[in-house]
């Protein structure tokens, strides 16, 4: 007979949603942000609504996810520092703010993860900010496995 094992420690895990799709251009709205242990490493989640699409595996109304492996930090580092950036409107080329970001990414992400906990109204504190978001297909270098790589821009025009 099978033993099944202990399911004390056992979690059911956050619900699938899709990931964007090769192709996507639009603009996301945050709506949480979570980091969680997985059997492949520790990874940096980020769900969206999407607000724009020109994509029609990924229309307006649409929950999503991003998610990022904290496994290899060149990479992990990366794709972090663009998505706050995206987050908080920080253009790439504003050399002085990308600094202080880059200073400050630890706290931020920190900052990100956390809930604030305001008459029983529970929100991520990034909840609400809005990005631009392209996804395109990607191999990587070392395994050549197939994925797909989402560049983060600020969204300007309200939100």
């Amino acid at each position: 007979m099978y033993q099944f094992s202990n399911f004390d420690r056992a979690e059911i895990g956050p619900p699938r949603l899709p990931e964007l799709k090769d192709g996507f251009e639009g603009v996301l709205k945050v709506e949480k942000t979570f980091c969680q242990d997985t059997r492949f490493g520790p990874k940096f989640f980020c769900e969206f609504t999407v607000m724009s699409s020109n994509h029609p595996e990924n229309p307006v109304g649409q929950r999503v996810i991003w998610k990022q492996d904290m496994t290899k930090k060149d990479v992990c580092d990366n794709a972090l520092l663009q998505w706050a950036a995206g987050c908080l409107g920080v253009a790439r080329d504003d050399d002085n703010n990308v600094a202080a970001l880059k200073r400050g990414m630890r706290e931020m992400l920190h900052y990100a993860i956390n809930v604030n906990n305001d008459a029983n109204n529970f929100t991520h504190n990034v909840s609400g900010r809005y990005v631009i978001a392209r996804a395109r297909e990607g191999q990587t270098r070392q395994s050549n496995r197939d994925f797909t790589f989402v560049d983060f821009w600020p969204y300007t025009n309200g939100g």
